[in-house]
């Protein structure tokens, strides 16, 4: 099964993750997070400072563990990967945008569930994701979009983090 957690920065992906990866009901699965930061430690600019590579290697990142054999379960997943390249369309040429949304549409229905964190936390500073609030409703209005362009069967998960594991087993 691969189970993707979606959303916006600092809404508590992988804080989930590590909580699932806890629980007994996983104990068989892969758990995949850090995405983003390890994109960071290799020197490539994330967040506003984003590029078209940037993007371009995210997405074949997320094709990449939608490929690791067995369960799953990944922070973050191509919708994340198309939400935030929407953000930097004005910078990406158009024929990688075009590659970028064709990526997303040959991934996007491969998941067997993707659990979306709603945007409700204040975004914390930790020294690696933005706090940029008109970056941050940019890019969670292009996951509403998404959803909704392409009627994705998005399960929404918010409230505490046990209520968020819960949710989320129940929906297994």
């Amino acid at each position: 099964m691969k189970i993707a957690i979606s959303g916006g920065a600092s809404q508590g992906k992988s804080t989930l993750v590590n909580a699932l990866a806890k629980t007994t009901q996983l104990q068989d699965y892969i758990f995949k997070t850090n995405l983003t930061r390890d994109l960071q430690a290799a020197g490539i600019p994330i967040n506003e400072l984003g590029t078209s590579v940037t993007q371009l290697y995210v997405m074949s990142k997320h094709y990449e563990n939608l490929n690791i054999p067995g369960n799953v379960v990944l922070d973050r997943c191509a919708l994340d990967g198309l939400a935030y390249s929407m953000f930097f369309y004005s910078r990406i040429e158009m024929p990688l945008q075009d590659i970028l949304r064709r990526m997303f549409e040959m991934m996007v229905f491969q998941y067997d569930k993707i659990f979306y964190v709603v945007p409700e936390l204040e975004l914390v500073d930790d020294g690696q994701r933005s706090t940029d609030k008109t970056f941050f409703s940019a890019v969670n209005f292009h996951f509403e979009s998404l959803i909704r362009d392409y009627k994705l069967n998005v399960i929404r998960v918010s409230g505490s983090v046990d209520e968020r594991v819960q949710l989320v087993l129940n929906n297994l």
